[in-house]
Formats: structure tokens, sequence, C-alpha cells
């Protein structure tokens, strides 16, 4: 079973891989967003997801006994 998943698994990041490197582009006038003006709510939107995220990778053990005395409580 894993040597099958491991053969489907390179046979697609092989595909991938050419796609990506090996392809011409069809259309040059694909432009990747660099005309976007981004407003300061976006930069508070990741600062806020940053900060939430570094909480939870610090405190994940406190976070997660907590939730867990929830439920329990919540049971009992």
């Amino acid at each position: 079973m894993l040597l099958m998943i491991s053969i489907i698994s390179i046979v697609y990041y092989i595909r991938l891989i050419r796609f990506l490197f090996f392809t011409e582009k069809k259309d040059a006038k694909v432009k990747y967003f660099s005309n976007i003006e981004y407003t300061y709510y976006i930069y508070y939107l990741i600062t806020l997801l940053f900060i939430i995220n570094m909480i939870i990778v610090f405190f994940h053990n406190t976070i997660f006994l907590y939730i867990l005395k929830l439920i329990i409580g919540s049971f009992f």
C-alpha cells in the first residue's frame, strides 16, 4: 500500500514539475497582481492572523488543555 501511494505521489509531482518548468506559456500578458493597491485593513488582517498563529504555535498545549477542560466540564 505504501509503495503504491509513493508511486502515485512521484508521478504527480513529476507531472507538476514538468508542467511548471518545461511548458511554454500560452499568454505572455498575464499579470500577477502587480498593480493592486492594498489598504491598511489587509495589513491589519495579516498582522492579526500572524499573531493568532504565533499564539497557537507557542501555547498549543495550554490551549488544548483549556478546550479539553471545557469539553469535559460540559458533560459532567
